[in-house]
């Protein structure tokens, strides 16, 4: 290590795909807990974001039940898990998969579903 400070909050927006992170309600939903500006531009068509956004409301009834059964899968595995995208999926960007990432807290319970998008291959420029 090179004994430089490491910004993981500026990194996390730096991103250059889009990356959010939800978290899981006693309640059964998944709300938005932090995004960086990709995925904010990637969820924005879907309605209007702001703090403890449910997915509910902006994505579209079958956009939503595809992540709620992946997010059913990592939660009860406790693995991360990899979803490919639905054709609705609001957005320009062009992404073909999510990663899927659980997070527990300390009694192992998960509480944060760590989501990064996968975007489709790019061919590098000569």
């Amino acid at each position: 290590m090179s004994g430089h400070p490491i910004d993981h909050k500026t990194l996390f927006q730096l991103m250059p795909v889009p990356r959010w992170i939800v978290a899981v309600t006693g309640d059964g939903r998944y709300v938005i807990s932090e995004m960086n500006d990709k995925a904010r531009e990637y969820l924005a068509q879907g309605g209007p974001l702001g703090p403890e956004t449910d997915l509910r409301d902006i994505l579209s009834p079958d956009s939503y039940r595809h992540f709620e059964q992946s997010f059913e899968v990592a939660i009860v595995q406790k693995k991360p898990v990899t979803i490919q995208t639905v054709p609705d999926f609001p957005g320009g960007l062009k992404v073909h998969a999510f990663w899927i990432n659980p997070v527990e807290d300390q009694s192992g319970r998960v509480t944060l579903l760590d989501i990064v998008a996968q975007p489709a291959a790019v061919a590098p420029s000569s």
